[in-house]
């Protein structure tokens, strides 16, 4: 089997079966019936090959007997999520799907309209395959559209998690992967332990981790293979923290009892948090500057104070010449930190496009404007980032609990 392929079984590894060859009589047989819907034998049989295939688990009888189980209720719970979008006259479109064709190939490092030629290669019907596409999309739609309004992302939250960062600075980051295996139901503990266990032992035996938690997962990681990139300890659960603290990277960790289940942690990578300077920052600055010789520092001041409504650098230097401000008005791109010492604090609070007030600098008023502005690197999350991780993650929440809802109102037959 070739690279590309092996790649594109893994990017699957997320979707429901889809067709293999399979006798009639696998056809026919029922392994469950979803409200009035079957799913069959034949439909489990290709999802349990898929994914061995896809996470480098041996296709053993064995391997499928332990993963069968699983699957047949991720099945289940696809089929409950295609339903009730029907319920809502959710659908996706034409243009969404090929959006979603174009990512695949594109992860997969296949040219553009190969996917399907390749899905024929490995015995997976295109049609088929669409559909289960189709399903992932719906589902995403569903959250959105009935579960968004009520998450709510308060800027305490998002304060919080920033001076978390700030008062952590000389702490190391952890680079975390992940497999959560919620428990929504007190009677599945041992049943949800064992999948843990199991995959815990895939994975230290040389299974693909990413590819375990694109399948097995139900955090909102799963989707990137379980990446939740770089973390600071404290922002981990206590039990996670301890297992951590002096495990070396590539080590596999788990599974660990957390409040929503079992967890499967594998330490990437360590660093140092590194913040940034500001005085780092690279700026195409603009300036106008007017003497105090013979004039009172008022009046200079008036006359550079239209400056400050400029909205764009060519506005600035007209309003400079206007104003009789000493050329030249063009300093170039420059680091805040080769500004002097009296210069940089006026300079390096402002963002791109913007002006700053008058300043006195020896004998002159000075104005300033930032044409645009490249911040130095850090480690450090932006507000929006902080913002969206937090939405992500309740909306995660509200989704598990939806989903768990519909199973308790379905009408559930297992016939294997």
């Amino acid at each position: 089997m070739t690279l590309a392929r092996l790649a594109l079984l893994a990017a699957l590894a997320l979707l429901p079966a889809a067709l293999v060859p399979a006798s009639a009589q696998d056809t026919m047989r029922i392994a469950a019936v979803v409200n009035d819907e079957v799913i069959s034998v034949m439909d489990l049989e290709a999802r349990v090959r898929l994914v061995l295939i896809s996470t480098n688990v041996g296709d053993t009888p064995e391997n499928r007997r332990r993963a069968s189980p699983q699957i047949l209720r991720q099945l289940i719970d696809e089929r409950l999520q295609l339903q009730e979008a029907k319920r809502l006259n959710i659908d996706a479109s034409e243009g969404e799907i090929n959006e979603a064709v174009r990512r695949i190939e594109e992860q997969s490092n296949l040219p553009p309209g190969r996917l399907l030629d390749e899905l024929r290669q490995v015995d997976i019907s295109p049609s088929t395959f669409l559909q289960q596409l189709r399903s992932n999309i719906v589902w995403q739609k569903v959250i959105r559209q009935r579960m968004a309004p009520q998450v709510q992302v308060g800027d305490d939250e998002v304060e919080e998690i920033l001076a978390n960062f700030q008062r952590s600075k000389d702490l190391p980051e952890l680079r975390i992967v992940e497999i959560l295996l919620g428990i929504d139901k007190p009677d599945r503990e041992g049943e949800v332990r064992r999948l843990a266990e199991q995959l815990v032992e895939q994975a230290r035996g040389g299974a693909d981790f990413n590819a375990l938690a694109r399948q097995f997962s139900e955090s909102a990681s799963a989707a990137v293979g379980g990446e939740i990139g770089w973390v600071l300890p404290n922002q981990l659960d206590e039990t996670i923290q301890r297992e951590v603290a002096n495990a070396a990277p590539g080590t596999i960790l788990g599974p660990i009892r957390n409040t929503s289940g079992y967890q499967i942690i594998r330490l990437v990578d360590r660093r140092l948090m590194e913040q940034a300077n500001p005085d780092d920052a690279v700026v195409n600055l603009r300036q106008a500057l007017f003497s105090l010789a013979g004039a009172g520092e008022d009046d200079v001041r008036k006359r550079a104070s239209p400056l400050t409504a400029a909205k764009s650098c060519p506005d600035f230097e007209k309003l400079a010449e206007e104003a009789k401000a000493s050329p030249p008005y063009t300093l170039g791109r420059l680091k805040v930190s080769d500004l002097n010492a009296t210069l940089r604090p006026v300079v390096a609070p402002l963002g791109a496009g913007k002006v700053s007030q008058p300043a006195k600098v020896a004998d002159a008023i000075v104005v300033f404007m930032v044409c645009d502005k490249t911040e130095p690197p850090s480690n450090v999350p932006k507000d929006a980032e902080v913002r969206d991780q937090i939405f992500r993650g309740k909306l995660l929440i509200v989704g598990r609990r939806y989903l768990r809802d519909l199973r308790r109102a379905a009408y559930l037959d297992f016939r294997t």
